[in-house]
């Protein structure tokens, strides 16, 4: 089974959330995401969600009683693919494990286009790839918050742990001003 965590990220923008079509156990989701993850040669799957941070563990897990986080998009990433560190956002459903399902079903989609001689070489992952590599989720979490506080040197300011903020905010913010995607 390839690893598998959560992260805490940003409320993803998109249009209204709708019902989503799927009836899949949770277990299978899992299974169909891993399966396509292992197909990709991914060491790492991430799922980043809008949680509250106390609904993830330090080891990457979420809790237990995990409540629905405050937005139902997530981005699932898949690192170490053998087309690099691919990212995959969803904001389409209600239910934030259906834009995993989602994500699972599509993944299962763009890898039937190579089987079938569509494109080769697996082009078709390019538009996924997370750029740049290594910083995952954080440089788009620090523009969200550069954009929320008006600008870097408030976002810095409001993020600071020496003002009371979350070291991972703070974190986040540089990665963006490193990456120049506060624009």
């Amino acid at each position: 089974m390839t690893a598998l965590r959560y992260e805490v990220g940003p409320p993803l923008v998109g249009p209204e959330p709708v019902r989503s079509p799927f009836d899949a156990a949770w277990s299978t989701t899992l299974d169909d995401l891993d399966r396509e993850a292992h197909q990709l040669s991914a060491r790492e799957i991430v799922i980043e969600g809008s949680w509250r941070r106390t609904m993830v563990r330090r080891n990457g897990q979420l809790r237990a009683d995990v409540s629905d986080p405050v937005h139902p998009g997530v981005t699932v990433h898949l690192l170490g693919t053998t087309h690099g560190d691919l990212a995959y956002p969803c904001v389409r459903f209600r239910a934030w494990r259906d834009n995993v399902r989602a994500v699972a079903l599509a993944l299962e989609s763009l890898r039937r286009v190579d089987r079938y001689g569509i494109a080769g070489g697996g082009r078709q992952y390019t538009g996924f790839a997370a750029l740049p590599a290594g910083t995952g989720g954080a440089a788009l979490r620090g523009r969200a918050l550069i954009k929320k506080y008006g600008g870097e040197r408030a976002a810095l300011h409001a993020t600071h742990p020496d003002h009371g903020g979350a070291p991972e905010d703070f974190a986040a913010v540089q990665a963006a001003r490193t990456e120049g995607g506060s624009k």
